[in-house]
């Protein structure tokens, strides 16, 4: 055996040497192989076997802006799949969570807008721009800060009893998702205490055998989840067609089981 391997190995070099055009083209055609093999490999590693540095690599969201007037999605940048702001600026901090509806996320929406302060009517004293001070000194919590009122000074803390914070509206969003226990936690803690919530209500409880095949909610679950969330108002939406003709049954549904009864 190890003759006949000889002679093989004898006999080969002997050809390459008697052909130098083809044992050039072997040679390049050789590496060109192993360097895309190795390419390939280092892709593949890459994207496909070395998980991404995120605690859920597996479920990423891609974020897009939309601008007048042509409304084209202009890509943004990934977002994590644990939840957290989406978009924020003076007017408006946008807040996320992803939910399980099937093979395929869904976005749940938090919009807050800022807390301000005011005044109350029952300021003592002729508005002027000392009164820009009095709000910053409330809300740095500084009731020493002296200001000049209607030309005598006085400590800021004074008049804070003339001011409050008046909290902005949060309004939560939420639309086609299973109605579990899983997906429910995630939006308690996206909505919860928010003023108003729009959630589907897409079937009826008698319909829930359809409701978890489909993914979807149902009113009575979608009432009861924004219950427990604390939500001042909800208001069911995104029906099936099934119930057009009985679309006030399914609201009804919904807040009733939001009342608790």
């Amino acid at each position: 055996m190890l003759d006949g391997w000889r002679q093989d190995v004898t006999g080969g070099v002997g050809g390459l040497v008697k052909s130098p055009g083809f044992t050039a083209a072997a040679l390049v055609t050789l590496a060109l192989g192993i360097g895309a093999t190795s390419a390939i490999f280092s892709v593949v590693k890459a994207v496909l076997l070395t998980p991404l540095p995120y605690a859920q690599p597996d479920r990423r969201v891609q974020l897009f802006s939309l601008c007048v007037p042509d409304w084209r999605p202009q890509p943004q940048g990934e977002i994590a799949d644990a939840g957290g702001v989406a978009y924020q600026d003076k007017a408006v901090t946008v807040r996320y969570a992803l939910l399980s509806h099937g093979n395929i996320p869904s976005v749940a929406y938090l919009f807050e807008a800022p807390t301000r302060t005011k005044i109350k009517p029952s300021l003592p004293h002729r508005p002027g721009p000392w009164v820009r001070g009095l709000i910053e000194a409330y809300e740095a919590a500084d009731p020493g800060r002296a200001l000049e009122v209607d030309g005598a000074m006085m400590p800021a803390g004074a008049l804070f009893e003339h001011v409050y914070a008046q909290p902005g509206q949060r309004i939560g969003f939420v639309m086609d998702h299973l109605g579990d226990e899983a997906n429910h936690a995630r939006i308690e803690a996206l909505c919860g205490g928010a003023d108003q919530l729009f959630i589907e209500a897409y079937y009826r409880e008698e319909d829930q055998e359809m409701a978890l095949k489909n993914h979807h909610s149902t009113a009575r679950r979608s009432g009861e989840v924004a219950r427990r969330a604390g939500v001042k108002a909800v208001i069911p939406c995104h029906f099936s067609r099934r119930y057009q003709e009985d679309l006030q049954g399914v609201i009804e549904e919904c807040q009733a089981a939001f009342k608790g009864d």
